[in-house]
């Protein structure tokens, strides 16, 4: 998969380094336009617990920072939608849509630290195979600001919604509590919900040869997630806030009067804080707790994404 990926990115190079493919050498500009195309998505996403632990009895005390921090690779194909309407000369509604084409994600990384005598010590470490399933939805409404020649700016409100599910199995584990092993089978889901409401800034430049969008956005995020233990018939669930970045670049250059192709490739970045609860579900486990709510715990999450991808487009 990643091998086809690279040569149709060689490819559709060529059509932009080349007039031959081009009809009349002019990109397409406005009007409606719908895109469909792959992206290869790289990153992570990882959250940390430690300070502040609560009680259900409302007892407190603090913890090292981190105790625990959990991270997940990012590292799937996805397949892309997009539809973008340009109208009345100075309006832009553009509504983005992808989707998991590939699951297998690579190794999900758990540390533990803190032991008897040393709270910074590493006393577990564990990786597991991972799966992946994406989702995410972003319209953004733009107006324009400012144009002359072959240079415009807008601005306008947008909003990112990105789902992750994700699943581990087969657990390789060296721990000074649990000992070291291997263990088959699915261990643990991970499930994340990111809200990004953000105001964006896009420059657009349009020439015969090329026409260059570029978008930048700054957002406050609300994130939620659940990490579900299975081995230890344990849930983690916790709610943060914080901060998030948006950039993103597209080229587009017609290869035929209405049909063009785009080269794409987006940044974005997470950092939220809050605080997670974790609770037993079901006992005898392998904690020996009770059934019920164990503790809160502050947290912070991070999420850092890179995708680079490609688009062919028609315009109405």
């Amino acid at each position: 998969m990643k091998l086809m990926f690279y040569i149709l990115i060689i490819v559709f190079l060529g059509c932009f380094l080349t007039d031959s493919y081009s009809s009349g050498g002019s990109p397409v500009s406005n009007s409606l336009k719908i895109e469909l195309g792959g992206e290869w998505m790289y990153g992570y996403t990882l959250y940390k617990i430690g300070g502040l632990v609560t009680e259900p009895n409302g007892t407190s005390g603090n913890a090292p920072f981190p105790l625990s921090e959990i991270k997940y690779p990012l590292n799937i194909f996805l397949v892309t939608l997009k539809g973008d309407w340009s109208f009345i000369d100075r309006f832009e509604i553009a509504l983005d849509f992808k989707m998991s084409l590939t699951s297998n994600n690579g190794l999900i990384e758990d540390s533990d630290w803190g032991s008897d005598t040393d709270p910074t010590a590493l006393v577990s470490y564990s990786t597991s195979d991972s799966t992946l399933n994406f989702f995410s939805i972003d319209p953004v409404f733009l107006y324009k600001i400012y144009s002359e020649n072959s240079f415009s700016v807008s601005v306008g409100p947008g909003f990112l919604f990105q789902h992750y599910y994700m699943t581990a199995s087969d657990l390789n584990q060296t721990s000074q509590a649990y000992g070291s092993g291997y263990v088959p089978g699915e261990v643990s889901t991970y499930e994340l919900y990111q809200y990004m409401f953000y105001g964006a800034i896009k420059l657009n430049y349009t020439s015969d040869l090329v026409i260059i969008d570029f978008l930048a956005g700054i957002s406050p995020v609300f994130s939620s997630d659940d990490d579900n233990h299975i081995l230890r018939d344990k849930e983690n669930k916790a709610s943060s806030t914080g901060f998030g970045a948006i950039l993103r670049l597209e080229l587009s250059r017609n290869i035929s009067d209405n049909i063009f192709i785009a080269l794409k490739g987006d940044y974005i970045y997470i950092t939220t804080s809050g605080t997670q609860q974790q609770s037993y579900y079901s006992a005898p486990n392998e904690d020996g707790a009770p059934v019920g709510l164990a503790d809160t715990i502050n947290y912070t999450q991070e999420s850092m994404q890179f995708t680079a991808g490609l688009d062919i487009g028609i315009v109405f």
